[in-house]
């Protein structure tokens, strides 16, 4: 298990390597990050998302979707207490402590979590690695905006149009009902849902192309950040859920789901309600790079 995270994650890190070269060379500009995003969220995410539902019914699988819906409320809840913990615990600076929880609380559970999740447990782990995500977006959606703007935001109509949301519902009512896609839509749908992952990464490296220095790395905001995201609340979360959790598949993807760095839309929620952006994308970028040797190394050492 060891041997195929770092293999996927170093698969990662070709994809952000390869965006870095491509901003560095104004091939991967901001209009076209911009567009890859609109593809990511709008298209290639839905699209990975419904597909992984077209499975063949069991009253198994219902049963443990609905258990991983149900985990990952009380999941994701732990992760966003703990967020405010940490942030008092280490006497954050008020200026850019919503900044800090936000982008703690809310982390890239598909873009790093599918290629691994897909080669460690196949269709059945993707189904429950879906069922954290769309989870995490109604937190994301519903309360990810008040925290980073500091007011509560709370709208239900924009959490239900999410086009990830939409899919998840669309993709489970297909699957309880056993509603095949044809292979003529399915092909190309899994085509689309394939660029979810390189796209997602190779915009992180873009945006690591304008901000790679040695100041990233030593900045000490930035450094607690990681150790509290990718080291501490992992630690915490696995050894909390092992308590009760007796299905190993399950307890699997909850240790992977709480190993994610943070996630890449932070950086625009940040921005546009505090204009602090960039604090967000050194948050995004340095916990992307360090998780590729934190994941596997929380799973090889806890689990």
């Amino acid at each position: 298990m060891f041997t195929t995270i770092l293999l996927q994650n170093i698969i990662l890190l070709v994809y952000i390597l390869l965006g870095l070269v491509m901003a560095r060379k104004e091939w991967l500009g901001k209009e076209v990050q911009a567009n890859f995003s609109v593809l990511i969220t709008n298209f290639a995410l839905p699209c990975a998302v419904f597909n992984s539902f077209q499975i063949e019914y069991s009253e198994e699988i219902l049963g443990l979707i609905f258990r991983s819906l149900a985990l990952a409320v009380v999941f994701f809840t732990a992760l966003y207490l703990l967020s405010l913990l940490f942030a008092r615990v280490f006497r954050i600076a008020e200026k850019i402590r919503s900044i800090w929880i936000g982008c703690s609380t809310f982390s890239s559970v598909l873009f790093i979590g599918i290629p691994i999740v897909s080669a460690l447990f196949g269709e059945i782990g993707l189904v429950i690695l879906i069922a954290f995500n769309t989870i995490g977006n109604l937190f994301l959606f519903g309360l990810g905006e008040s925290i980073f703007a500091g007011r509560m935001l709370v709208s239900p109509r924009k959490i239900l149009s999410t086009p990830a949301i939409i899919a998840a519902v669309l993709g489970f009512l297909f699957f309880v009902f056993q509603i095949t896609v044809p292979e003529v839509v399915s092909t190309p749908l899994q085509a689309i849902a394939g660029f979810t992952t390189p796209l997602a990464m190779m915009i992180n490296g873009a945006l690591l192309s304008k901000t790679l220095s040695p100041r990233l790395f030593t900045n000490l905001s930035t450094l607690q950040f990681c150790f509290v995201r990718l080291i501490v609340i992992p630690i915490i979360l696995i050894f909390f859920f092992k308590v009760f959790v007796t299905d190993p598949l399950l307890l699997q993807i909850v240790a992977l789901v709480s190993c994610m760095p943070s996630g890449a839309v932070n950086s625009v929620f940040a921005e546009k309600y505090s204009g602090q952006g960039q604090i967000a994308s050194e948050f995004i970028i340095v916990s992307t790079l360090l998780s590729i040797v934190t994941i596997p190394t929380i799973f090889y050492l806890v689990l």
